[in-house]
């Protein structure tokens, strides 16, 4: 397997949608994934594929901004309901590591920094994505941190491959062809996975409704 500079796996996009998530999903998931590489390789897009806004809703994948903005109009209690940390439906914090400095009342506070903290002592699978590499991570958070990502999830680089092409005007139709037929393939899956549900649904009934005429 090919490793970074760091001693991390490197997988383009193919190898891990078919190497490396059929296996994680058949774990028992208490790790989550951290993905790092540069920008438009497509970290973003795996896990919008993986928790399908159709299937999940929205509120899976949050920037990491995001949750700054929250906290900053919202203080702690933004992470909090009832006394119980809670992060609601939010499975990926996307683009750690970018984020803004937050403040409350004139206190700088790092909210991505508190919140992989107390994710990993809540013993909560999550996942990340970054633009930077372990030692960016470092300079950023700090050696503890990082070394909480370590053992909270499996870190693997996302190789610069042809996932996103580059738009030209010679190749722009074909790309977007491709898109909406992956889209098309996505859905259609989703309807053929619902009608294998609800046949399954219906025998299940008839077979109640037939137990029950016998009787």
């Amino acid at each position: 397997m090919k490793k970074s500079k760091d001693g991390l796996p490197v997988l383009n996009r193919k190898q891990f949608n078919e190497d490396f998530l059929p296996k994680w999903k058949q774990t028992k998931k208490t790790k989550g994934i951290l993905l790092m590489g540069p920008t438009s390789v497509g970290k973003t897009r795996i896990f919008q594929d993986l928790y399908h806004p159709a299937t999940y809703g929205n509120s899976t994948l949050v920037s990491s901004n995001d949750l700054v903005v929250k906290y900053m109009k919202h203080g702690m209690d933004a992470f909090y309901e009832n006394g119980m940390f809670d992060l609601g439906d939010c499975k990926v914090i996307d683009d750690i590591g970018t984020e803004i400095s937050a403040s409350n009342y004139g206190n700088k506070v790092d909210v991505i920094e508190m919140l992989i903290l107390t994710l990993y002592q809540e013993k909560r699978p999550t996942h990340f994505t970054t633009n930077l590499n372990l030692e960016e991570l470092t300079q950023r958070y700090g050696q503890r941190v990082v070394e909480r990502l370590k053992e909270m999830c499996y870190i693997i680089v996302l190789e610069d491959t042809k996932f996103r092409e580059l738009i030209t005007a010679d190749n722009f139709e074909d790309i977007l062809n491709q898109e909406v037929e992956e889209n098309r393939q996505h859905l259609e899956k989703e309807r053929l996975e619902k009608e294998n549900r609800k046949a399954i649904r219906d025998l299940a009934a008839n077979d109640l409704d037939n137990i029950f005429k016998t009787i």
